[in-house]
């Protein structure tokens, strides 16, 4: 999993392999996080993060460009399953603060015991973006969730990134999709989700 993902940063020696791992118990940096993430927005191809993508001269030049490496980690029905899940959650879920926006969008909110950590990652169709909010010491806690904490940096960045015409993002980009892919739909589930989603932010 963590080669599929494309996550450069860890090793089988940062994640202990027990059962706590599917509870979120191993630390991920967040650029690993956005890493992994990227593959919700990319048909199911996860592409490593790169900090240089050309190297121009003084005159503008383009002397050197970079790409970045692709892993791909998820099948046409996971990678549509997954941004079905991850889209519901901030259209219906607990990340809908930054559903005002009105973009395409998908995304998850977490938070750790005793809220010492809250997490907001979140993606669109040509942009992955995260937040990470905490304490360096463990007995740092918070007095809110992911939702409340990290999101709302998140919302405050893309809101920037909307209004800055200089840069190749949009409102109107969508998600790629299979024409083949094969989407579960749970009526019951649907409905079950959307009165958790009203209740309290965390939930999810």
């Amino acid at each position: 999993m963590i080669n599929q993902m494309g996550w450069q940063g860890l090793t089988k020696e940062n994640i202990k392999p027990d059962q706590t791992i599917a509870l979120g118990s191993c630390e991920i940096p967040l650029k690993e996080m956005c890493v992994g993430y990227s593959a919700f927005a990319n048909k199911g191809y996860s592409s490593a993060a790169m900090m240089v993508t050309k190297i121009t001269d003084q005159s503008g030049n383009i002397l050197a460009t970079f790409t970045p490496r692709q892993s791909h980690a998820l099948s046409k029905n996971g990678y549509a399953r997954m941004l079905e899940a991850l889209r519901s959650v901030v259209t219906n879920g607990t990340g809908w603060r930054i559903s005002s926006l009105g973009a395409e969008m998908g995304g998850k909110t977490g938070t750790t015991d005793f809220n010492a950590d809250g997490w907001f990652i979140g993606f669109t169709p040509n942009l992955v973006f995260g937040a990470w909010v905490g304490g360096e010491e463990r007995y740092i806690h918070l007095n809110q969730v992911g939702g409340s904490t990290a999101l709302p940096i998140c919302k405050s960045f893309m809101t920037k990134v909307y209004d800055d015409s200089s840069l190749p993002y949009t409102k109107d980009a969508k998600f790629p999709m299979f024409d083949d892919a094969i989407v579960y739909k749970n009526a019951m589930f649907d409905e079950l989700s959307d009165s958790l989603a009203t209740t309290v932010d965390g939930v999810f």
